[in-house]
């Protein structure tokens, strides 16, 4: 090699190494700017999480409170008493979060007394309970001072998630920005690279291997990040649907609703698979489909026993690698002898097996997609478990819990909702007002405990004679209402006749021990004749009642 060629391959080396080391310290420098700003869209994403979870919690103290308030039951009290200090824990948590951010640091401190004001308005409702009575707790709730505070908690908790979706959206462009750029440099550096590497190679067979090996491990390094940044961007949508499928989950009124916003938001975060949802019964003997969709690669059945399920048996997710040929559940199974991949994950929420999610596909997913199912899955149960305590407080709202018959505020709203429908078309209205006869000597005798076995007996007995259309109430002691819709005068007195006969023959056991007979009195009014008015109705069908029990009682009086 002549001293010419010589200095040229060495100027040439010597100006790749030049380059390549340019190359590799600006490639080093943007992953770690690119690095960065992915951590900080990490940490703002945290912050939106946490956000959502200072909400979250303060409102589960107030569900929890009210639903305590109305009902009185201890798991209530216990789970309003422990979520306290979760509310507090939470709101602390923003505030170290958002440190670093002097503005979102003062609101986050704001957010904190508004929480903290709230719990001790909360606390001061639920002494007064404890100490009051219902009564006095609920004029305070009336009062609004909780209903303002959570107003304010709401508006700043949206103030706030705004300002941190900023955030989001300029260090994801930022994050995007750094990945562009790093990207570009190392194609461009490469390019120059191969360029001085094949001037050099002609003489150099050595240099060519070295150039090939680099051009490799470089190549590798690029499509690993390539994957990374691919990886980022699909994870951040993901969360970013998953977001809104909550958000949408909490605004739903019924099962139905939250099982359409599932189908939409599940059919967009997993296309290649099928889903199916499943609720266990109140008997808790069978396990029912309530929504299916997508395209399933193995089939489920639409209806089972819960220890057909393994992951019901074992509170956990079950998968499935080959539904045909591996443990599988008992209730799926292969289509046409085709392999496919199966997972059933509980639908869980407060500790409670509400029910559970079925997903199936022609192959295992990866490992992003798992976590949008169980994600998904969380977020539904939590839903469903809302949506049935909604439902339970709402019964316990218009039902005597006694009897189980409507109470008399019920009564109250459908008279008049009743009078006014069969004033439209034309019919008659009759109300029966009925009384148990010596009800305060069957009580004295029998004791509390027989008097209560006596009303129950009486509402299942009411029930036994409604029709569809006709409400039974429990207007208050032993005093009973029935309304009867598009029922004469005549036909409503042929109605009571049966009701006293039956109360007159009904047996009544308490502790396996039959009690004393009892006869009841029944009082009749009947819309137009008796009264056009709800209240002046239900005053004239007492008012007949009362002539019963004054002719002897065991009769039918109408007015």
């Amino acid at each position: 090699m002549n001293r010419n060629l010589r200095n040229r391959v060495m100027a040439g080396l010597l100006l790749t190494a030049a380059l390549l080391l340019s190359v590799g310290i600006f490639v080093i420098r943007g992953a770690r700017q690119f690095v960065s700003s992915s951590t900080w869209v990490e940490h703002t994403h945290d912050v939106i999480t946490a956000l959502e979870h200072v909400y979250a919690t303060v409102k589960d103290v107030e569900a929890d409170q009210r639903g305590f308030l109305l009902t009185g039951r201890v798991e209530l009290e216990q789970e309003y008493l422990a979520n306290l200090p979760a509310a507090r824990t939470a709101a602390a948590n923003v505030a170290r979060l958002v440190a670093d951010n002097p503005e979102q640091a003062a609101r986050a401190t704001q957010l904190q007394d508004l929480v903290e004001k709230r719990l001790q308005a909360s606390l001061e409702t639920y002494t007064t309970y404890k100490t009051s009575g219902f009564d006095q707790a609920r004029s305070m709730v009336a009062a609004g001072a909780g209903i303002d505070l959570m107003g304010r908690i709401r508006e700043l908790h949206k103030t706030m998630a705004a300002q941190e979706r900023d955030l989001l959206s300029r260090r994801v462009t930022l994050s995007e920005t750094n990945a562009r750029t790093l990207e570009l440099s190392t194609v461009a550096g490469l390019g120059v690279g191969l360029i001085l590497f094949w001037l050099v190679a002609r003489r150099l067979l050595v240099e060519v291997r070295e150039r090939r090996r680099a051009e490799a491990l470089t190549a590798g390094a690029n499509a690993e990040l390539t994957k990374s940044v691919h990886e980022l961007a699909l994870r951040e949508d993901h969360t970013r649907q998953l977001s809104r499928y909550a958000g949408m989950l909490q605004s739903c009124r019924s099962v139905g609703e939250a099982i359409d916003v599932s189908r939409q938001a599940i059919d967009r975060l997993l296309p290649d698979c099928g889903s199916a949802v499943y609720l266990i019964r109140a008997s808790q003997d069978l396990a029912e489909s309530i929504g299916t969709w997508g395209r399933p690669a193995a089939s489920t059945a639409a209806l089972f026993p819960p220890q057909d399920c393994w992951a019901l048996r074992r509170g956990q997710p079950f998968e499935s690698e080959d539904v045909g040929h591996g443990v599988r559940c008992a209730h799926v199974s292969a289509i046409d002898d085709a392999s496919a991949w199966s997972i059933c994950i509980p639908l869980v929420a407060h500790g409670e097996i509400l029910g559970l999610a079925n997903f199936s596909c022609g192959r295992a997913p990866a490992a992003s997609q798992r976590d949008v199912m169980v994600a998904a899955v969380e977020q539904l149960s939590l839903a469903l478990s809302n949506l049935r305590l909604q439902d339970s407080l709402r019964t316990q709202s218009i039902r005597d819990p006694l009897t189980g018959l409507y109470n008399r505020r019920y009564l109250e709203e459908s008279l008049t909702r009743e009078l006014a429908r069969c004033d439209r078309v034309g019919k008659a209205l009759s109300v029966l007002m009925i009384d148990l006869d010596h009800f305060k000597r069957f009580n004295d005798t029998h004791g509390h405990d027989g008097g209560d076995a006596l009303l129950t007996h009486a509402g299942r007995l009411l029930q036994a004679h409604c029709r569809a259309e006709d409400i039974a109430c429990r207007y208050g002691g032993e005093e009973f209402t029935m309304i009867l819709p598009e029922v004469d005068a005549e036909r409503a007195r042929a109605r009571a006749e049966q009701i006293r006969g039956a109360v007159e023959t009904l047996d009544v056991y308490h502790r396996r021990e039959k009690l004393g007979a009892v006869t009841a009195s029944i009082g009749v009014a009947t819309f137009p004749e008796s009264s056009r008015e709800a209240a002046e109705l239900l005053r004239r069908a007492d008012a007949a009642l009362y002539n019963a029990k004054q002719q002897g009682r065991n009769r039918i009086v109408s007015d």
